[in-house]
């Protein structure tokens, strides 16, 4: 009973749990309810999982673990800061003065395999890669790691085998109020031996350790040693694990895959000089930068600047054209780098091979069994979510505003023929037209992006970058930006859209690399233009974008190791504190709660009176109380023609006759599609509901949807759906644009019905913005009336791994109407 109060009390405070233990035991005085404490230790005991503590310097420089275990004060801090608290100490008592914990992952992993349930689950690893060894053709689709190529070799080679578990180890920062310095770093494991719908769920997203700030450790290495000793040891000694389903106790061992973080966050774990450095290319590729005179950061610039001379480097232009290095040739440098760097015995000597190399210090992933690991660097991927999510717009959009640093001596923005919102008053405009585009969005889309004219110096999100940058800006920049700086933009766009994919088709990668070489070329010779006064605009995020598709064939699916993961759980961990005085302590104790008390994955409960189609679809009211013969003669011909279609002899004097429905859930993506029956009332009303009427079918054609309806004939029931089709996509703007703009035109008398379950997902229809030359022509008005951009919501399969759907809001539909 206890244990079961915990577990619903949540994130409720201990005093919540108390009340309802006093109210419990009013009604039951004969039970003994088990205190806040007395039942956390019987969790503790009952899963054998709790949390342990490290000392760590007050000043968080570093931990008191492996090489300093044994000190008494911190060597880093100027002060000496003692480890242990002065007026204890005088007692003949060592306190620690402060401490972090971690939640050793073995434990963990125990309990997933003791169930059952998730028993099962962890076998989806196993299944699949028999399923992709075992075919005889060439891999067509790649959606998780298993299609990857260095991890299909890593099991030819036996390094990874059934009795693995495999990992993802994680870490990055985070600052828990926005307005003081309080910074915390968190480390969490994520399990690929459970399928994706599951491994990046709350459940299933294993903490590995907490690290309370506000200062940045000094020295991570001495806050990670504690969970790789626990991993290295595993992967010496093997874990012991009871299976549920093969009711038997199995010795298993595990494979750390990825070691993932945001590009400053992975410094410290990959032993890099990071991305200002000679060799900073986070994957560890051989291009070098160049410097401007007298300046100690190097930009990863391709073309050599005009008159540019250099002790390190930097002569010859780099041709991205090449054949991407292998896998192998970057883990052979970067052997002989580590090497190099042991081999120093002066400090010159040390600062001069790390820029010739690129390393200061051997990774902690070294400390790992050989061959239980995917070798270094190639065990660091890239972080698509921060390189599309942030750095690339927020890059962007500075070029575009003018705002980017510029050397007035030499250089001049008033002569950027990019630079479209230099003007303060375009900028205020666009601003204000990206917003009034909100309401084109539907409520799956996430938070409504806010003005970025008025927002975008006070915390502009990454999901809010993505959505404004990826869907909402190409529709808004046709008409401003000069078109041959348009056309390089949708190169990028048309590259990105494939690598943010969770499944991408290997047909669709060659053309996707294609388009972001092309952007990064033409970027250099168009933006940066061989000027060393330029060199700053050639960022690393630029340069990382030719490794972000070959990464794909490599490692697999981007999206599935990226970071955002992470930041899901962050956000679920800080958005359960509430008590404020020790914000750090609170944050650790959310961990091991949800170490000790696996809550069962939330079932998604249909709402009363909603219809389960089957396949993940689920009829939704509102609803109309009573049936009527249908009311338009262009419905009713649509409605006789589905039955054509599908060999359904019908009179021609049958008239339909049914109800309207007005929502349906398209559990896939996890969205809604609402109608224009429920939502032109509410416009009608002077509301101004997020319109998700608009849909796209299963062979991409797009429509509005009018209502659902359910009909019975022949003895069997089908649920249809009533669209107003759009016309067929332009297909000379879709060429021109590589597929990033899709413009089709409205035909509101149309009528076109389909079963409902061909709804694909839910999509923006935003009104077409036309060009100088398009007002000329003597259909303008039509066109500004009737014509659309299609915008789709990217990044929609990982929120749904990570448990999203939309949410009902069944407050705002009338369970029934007249």
């Amino acid at each position: 009973m206890a244990i079961e109060m915990f577990h619903a009390s949540g994130s409720a405070s201990e005093d919540n749990y108390a009340d309802n233990c006093k109210a419990f035991m009013r009604v039951h005085p004969e039970e003994d309810v088990l205190s806040y404490e007395r039942v956390k230790s019987l969790i503790a005991k009952v899963t054998g999982i709790a949390p342990i503590k490290h000392d760590m310097c007050t000043n968080s420089c570093l931990a008191y673990t492996g090489p300093f275990d044994q000190l008494d004060h911190c060597p880093i801090c100027p002060t000496r800061e003692s480890r242990y608290d002065p007026i204890q100490l005088a007692k003949g008592k060592r306190v620690s003065r402060r401490t972090f914990s971690t939640f050793p992952v073995g434990p963990q992993l125990q309990i997933l395999r003791s169930s059952p349930d998730t028993a099962r689950l962890m076998r989806h690893r196993r299944e699949v890669t028999r399923r992709v060894r075992a075919q005889v053709n060439p891999i067509t689709e790649i959606d998780d790691l298993f299609q990857g190529a260095l991890y299909l070799d890593e099991v030819d080679e036996m390094n990874i085998t059934d009795d693995d578990m495999v990992l993802m180890f994680s870490v990055d920062g985070a600052q828990l109020y926005a307005s003081k310095s309080s910074d915390c770093w968190f480390l969490i494991w994520v399990v690929f031996e459970l399928p994706p719908e599951h491994r990046y769920k709350k459940r299933f997203v294993l903490p590995a350790g907490v690290i309370g700030g506000p200062n940045k450790p000094k020295l991570m290495d001495s806050f990670l040693f504690p969970t790789f000793y626990h991993i290295s040891a595993i992967q010496r000694e093997g874990l012991m694990v009871w299976d549920a389903i093969e009711e038997q106790l199995m010795c298993q061992n595990i494979y750390v895959v990825f070691g993932t973080a945001d590009t400053p966050g992975l410094i410290p774990v990959s032993g890099g000089v990071g991305h200002q450095g000679f060799l900073g290319c986070r994957t560890g590729c051989k291009q070098e930068g160049r410097s401007k005179p007298g300046g100690s950061t190097y930009y990863p610039a391709a073309l050599k600047p005009h008159n540019y001379t250099s002790r390190r480097g930097g002569g010859q232009d780099v041709d991205y054209r090449l054949p991407p290095e292998s896998a192998e040739s970057r883990r052979t440098r970067y052997r002989e780098a580590i090497a190099r760097i042991r081999a120093v015995r002066t400090e010159g000597d040390y600062m001069e091979e790390q820029c010739l190399t690129g390393f200061g210090k051997p990774s902690i992933f070294l400390g790992m069994l050989d061959g239980k690991f995917l070798s270094l660097p190639t065990c660091l991927p890239m972080d698509p979510m921060h390189l599309l999510a942030v750095n690339i717009p927020e890059h962007y959009i500075s070029l575009l505003r003018g705002t980017l640093v510029c050397d007035k001596n030499l250089d001049n923005t008033d002569t950027w023929p990019w630079a479209c919102f230099l003007d303060p008053r375009v900028w205020l405009a666009h601003g204000l037209l990206m917003e009034s585009y909100g309401r084109y969005l539907p409520g799956s889309f996430g938070h409504t992006p806010w003005n970025i004219a008025l927002k975008i110096t006070s915390g502009y999100k990454a999901a809010e970058w993505m959505t404004y940058t990826w869907t909402i800006l190409p529709t808004l920049l046709r008409h401003i930006l000069p078109h041959d700086f348009f056309i390089h933009f949708c190169h990028l766009v048309a590259g990105a859209r494939v690598a943010l994919q969770r499944t991408v088709k290997v047909e669709q990668l060659g053309p996707a690399h294609e388009h972001l070489i092309l952007f990064v070329e033409q970027f250099e010779a168009n933006f940066y233009q061989r000027r060393l006064e330029r060199l700053h605009f050639v960022r690393p995020c630029i340069h990382v974008l030719v490794h972000l598709i070959p990464e794909i064939y490599d490692l697999g699916s981007g999206v599935t190791h990226c970071q955002w993961c992470m930041e899901n759980f962050i956000g679920n961990v800080t958005g359960e504190v509430h008590q404020h005085v020790l914000p750090y302590a609170v944050v650790t104790q959310r961990c091991v709660r949800r170490v000790q008390v696996r809550s069962i994955v939330a079932l998604c409960i249909e709402p009363p009176s909603s219809v389960d189609l089957g396949n993940g679809y689920v009829l939704m009211r509102a609803r109309e109380r009573s049936r009527h013969l249908v009311q338009l003669q262009s419905e009713h011909t649509a409605i006789h023609a589905f039955f054509q279609r599908h060999n359904t002899n019908i009179a021609p004097e049958w008239i339909p006759f049914f109800k309207k429905w007005g929502r349906l859930r398209v559990e896939r993506t996890g969205q809604i599609a609402r109608t224009a029956w429920k939502e032109c009332e509410w416009e009608a009303a002077g509301k101004i509901p997020r319109r998700a009427r608009m849909v796209r079918l299963a062979n991409d054609i797009y429509a509005e949807v009018q209502y659902f309806f359910q009909i019975e004939f022949g003895g069997h029931e089908r649920t249809l759906v009533m669209l107003a089709p759009f016309s067929a996509q332009d297909e000379a703007l879709y060429r021109t644009t590589f597929g990033v703009l899709t413009a089709c035109m409205a035909q509101p008398n149309s009528r076109l019905v389909v079963d409902a379950k061909d709804i694909a997902s839910v999509v923006a229809m935003f009104p077409a913005i036309l060009t100088a030359e398009e007002e000329g022509r003597p259909d303008a008005a039509d066109l500004r009336s009737r014509r659309f951009y299609v915008g789709e919501k990217l990044g929609m399969e990982i929120s749904i791994l990570q448990g999203y759907m939309e949410p009902d809001n069944v407050d705002e539909e009338d369970p029934d109407t007249d």
